[in-house]
C-alpha cells in the first residue's frame, strides 16, 4: 500500500511502541481464554497482529496515524482493542452465535466506558509493570499474566501445562518476585524494633536491599525466607519450624530465594 514519507515514519513509530512482541502475547492469551492450546494461540497471534498492523496503515486519516494527537495510552487502548476485535471477528466467523461483551476486559471497559474509567480492571499493563512482568521466569510470566486475564486458576493450570497447586504457585511466586524487586510496591515496612529477637538476628546479617524487602512481606513469607536463606533450612524444616504446611512456603522458596539473595547495595538505592 502506498504511503508517504510521513506516514511511513509514523508507522515505524508505533511499531517500535507497540511491536516486538506485546500485541502477539496480547492476542495469545485472549484466544486462550477461548478455549486454543498454547501453540495454535501462539501461531493464530502472529497473523492477528500483522491483520492489525495492515489495518493500522490502512488508516491513514484516522487519529491513530496522526503523530501527537492521542496520549500514550490512548495509542495503547485503540491497538489493542483492534487486537480483540480481531480475535472476536475469528471467532465470530465460525460461529452464529454472538458472544456477550466483556465489559470488565479492559480495552472493552477504556473503549466502550470511558465515563467509568475508575470502574475499569486494566491488563494491558503500564510499560513500567510491563518492564517488571517481562523479568519474570517463563512459567511465572506466563501464569500470572493469564491470571490478570481474569482466567480461573484451572484454566491457568491447564494452559501453562502444570497441576493447579503448581499454578496457584506460580502466580504466587510471581508477586513476590516483582516485591522483592520492587519493594516500593508493598506495603508499609514492619517496624525493626517489634519484631522476634530471632528474625532481628538474621535481619541484621542481610544487605540494606535485602532488608528493605523483607521487612514489607507478609509475616510468613518474610520468615520463611530468613530461615532458608539466612539458616540454609530445606522447605521442609521451614514449614516444621512455621508449623504451617508446606505448600504455604513453596512460592518463597526457589526463584523467591535466589532473588533476594542477588539483591546488593545497587538495588538499595531503587528500592528505599
Amino acid at each position: 500500500m502506498p504511503l508517504t514519507p510521513k506516514q511511513s515514519a509514523r508507522l515505524a513509530e508505533l511499531y517500535a511502541e507497540f511491536g516486538g512482541g506485546r500485541l502477539e502475547r496480547y492476542a495469545a492469551r485472549k484466544l486462550m481464554n477461548y478455549g486454543l492450546r498454547r501453540a495454535r494461540a501462539s501461531e493464530l497471534a502472529d497473523d492477528i497482529a500483522q491483520d492489525v498492523w495492515v489495518a493500522v496503515a490502512r488508516e491513514t486519516t484516522k487519529p491513530l496515524m496522526a503523530a501527537d494527537e492521542l496520549s500514550e495510552d490512548e495509542r495503547r487502548i485503540f491497538l489493542f482493542g483492534r487486537v480483540k476485535t480481531e480475535v472476536h471477528q475469528y471467532f465470530r466467523r465460525g460461529s452464529t452465535s454472538e458472544y456477550p461483551i466483556d465489559w470488565t476486559d479492559p480495552v472493552t471497559c477504556n473503549t466502550l466506558c470511558s465515563v467509568l474509567p475508575g470502574g475499569c480492571a486494566r491488563t494491558a499493563l503500564p510499560a513500567y509493570l510491563d518492564a517488571m512482568v517481562a523479568k519474570l521466569p517463563e512459567r511465572e510470566r506466563a501464569a500470572l499474566l493469564l491470571r490478570l486475564e481474569g482466567m480461573n486458576m484451572r484454566l491457568v493450570a491447564e494452559h501453562v501445562g502444570v497441576s493447579y497447586p503448581t499454578a496457584n504457585r506460580l502466580v504466587e511466586t510471581a508477586l513476590l518476585l516483582i516485591q522483592i524487586d520492587n519493594p516500593e510496591l508493598s506495603a508499609d515496612p514492619v517496624p525493626l524494633e517489634t519484631l522476634p529477637k530471632w528474625e532481628r538476628e538474621e535481619l541484621a546479617g542481610m544487605s540494606a536491599a535485602q532488608r528493605a524487602a523483607l521487612l514489607r512481606m507478609d509475616e510468613t513469607s518474610r520468615r520463611a525466607l530468613l530461615l532458608h536463606v539466612g539458616q540454609g533450612l530445606n522447605i521442609t524444616e521451614v514449614a516444621r519450624r512455621l508449623n504451617v504446611p508446606r505448600y504455604q512456603v513453596l512460592p518463597v522458596l526457589g526463584a523467591c530465594a535466589t532473588a533476594l539473595r542477588t539483591l546488593t547495595a545497587d538495588d538499595m538505592e531503587q528500592a528505599a
